[in-house]
């Protein structure tokens, strides 16, 4: 795969981490329901939504970071198998709870089309991890002042 499309990956699903991370920090509380409302005990759902949005944001983090991404992509793929498993298994209960996924910038009941988004998801994900640790694209930036325009415009996006 050539670097261009492995780049254009990592930074596609660091937005959607960020995004999701973003939204679930804006939403603790809806957040935390939605969390309950899939099985969480709720004296862990606080704890539970700030660990996972932390998640989302690390993963989102590292992916910019070709040194990183491979791991990154390892720690999405298993983020998004457990989200959609989840899910599933409320869609075959006959449960339909608010996903939440990216809190309040976007929030539906889990449905079949969740699962769908969620296999769309995995596809960057895969092609990452199947790329090979040592093969994942080029930097984003290669010098300070370089990382340093990217955090900016991270920090104004996010």
């Amino acid at each position: 795969m050539s670097d261009e499309i492995l780049l254009i990956l990592r930074v596609l699903l660091a937005a959607v981490f960020a995004l999701a991370a973003v939204g679930k920090l804006q939403d603790r509380s809806g957040a935390q329901k939605a969390l309950a409302d899939f099985g969480v005990p709720e004296n862990l759902a606080p704890a539970a939504s700030f660990a996972l949005a932390v998640a989302e944001l690390a993963v989102a983090f590292a992916l910019l970071f070709p040194g990183l991404s491979w791991f990154a992509a390892i720690g999405a793929t298993l983020l998004l198998a457990t989200f959609t498993a989840g899910m599933g298994y409320q869609i075959a209960k006959g449960n339909a709870p608010d996903c939440h996924c990216f809190g309040q910038l976007h929030s539906e009941p889990v449905s079949v089309w969740s699962l769908v988004r969620n296999a769309v998801f995995l596809i960057p994900a895969v092609l990452l991890i199947l790329s090979g640790r040592a093969s994942q694209g080029p930097a984003i930036a290669v010098t300070a002042h370089e990382y340093f325009i990217v955090a900016v415009l991270a920090a104004l996006f996010c």
